[in-house]
């Protein structure tokens, strides 16, 4: 895997994102309740907890996903650089290419290898041809794509295996030069080598963005993030019932729903 993302210095600054009393509804339905956590910058936090208790929703929130949902409300403040980006002030545009979103599914455009990538940036405004395809080339080295793909840009994306799909998404993403980077289950579409490699991935990837990924394997959680976030249900919507360092979350939980789900008799 390359490792080139372990050369560039994290852009945060040293500014965590801010979570304070969130709550969201769909329509009637409560997803989670009043949400409060400090994310630090420059390192992987794992969102885990069983499925239902609002962790994708709370996903979707860091970079107004939940803006294209009809009936979602959302109260609270995200803080970004000080900001709350939940403020009708936003420019959402300029978000979400400050906060990239990996789904769970591989979801390439339907173009070229190539145009995945430079499209977007001519999107933003980066009109020069030649700097285009020096982004494009620099971002899948990145992800350990170019010497696979660079004899076959012009094919078409969904030519790629589901992992190379997936790392092409991610290199679609870095190549905005974001942030903050979203993962909602990378690897669950995966076999066990593809998702081995966004393991690796993400490691690399720790000292240049802030990563929060949601994931249902409790092993893999362990393993990429140095912070653990356990989301439950209780009654009827998500709450956080345990967050810290990731060691502490799996070996020292406070909370005896946290104990009781990371030692396998809950979720």
């Amino acid at each position: 895997m390359n490792d080139n993302c372990t050369e560039n210095v994290c852009v945060m600054n040293g500014d965590p994102i801010i979570v304070k009393d969130l709550s969201l509804r769909y329509h009637n339905r409560v997803a989670f309740k009043d949400v409060s956590i400090n994310l630090s910058p420059c390192t992987v936090t794992a969102l885990i907890g069983p499925s239902g208790c609002g962790k994708t929703s709370f996903l979707n929130c860091i970079n107004r996903m939940t803006d294209f949902v009809d009936g979602c409300q959302v109260r609270g403040q995200i803080r970004v650089h000080g900001e709350n980006i939940l403020s009708k002030q936003t420019d959402v545009v300029k978000l979400r290419r400050k906060i990239g979103m990996i789904f769970q599914k591989p979801n390439p455009f339907p173009l070229s290898i190539d145009r995945n990538i430079s499209m977007p940036l001519r999107y933003h405004g980066i009109k020069d041809a030649k700097q285009r395809q020096e982004i494009v080339e620099k971002s899948l080295n990145e992800v350990g794509l170019w010497d696979e793909v660079k004899d076959r840009l012009h094919t078409q994306a969904t030519s790629l295996s589901g992992g190379q799909q997936q790392r092409l998404c991610i290199a679609r993403a870095i190549a905005l030069e974001p942030e903050i980077l979203l993962m909602d289950e990378p690897c669950s579409a995966l076999d066990p080598q593809s998702s081995a490699t966004i393991e690796s991935l993400i490691g690399a990837m720790r000292k240049k963005f802030t990563l929060i990924v949601v994931t249902h394997n409790l092993a893999q959680a362990k393993r990429v993030s140095d912070k653990t976030v356990i989301f439950w249900n209780y009654e009827g919507f998500g709450q956080i019932v345990e967050d810290g360092p990731t060691d502490q979350v799996f070996f020292k939980p406070s909370n005896k729903t946290a104990q009781a789900y990371i030692g396998g008799h809950l979720g």
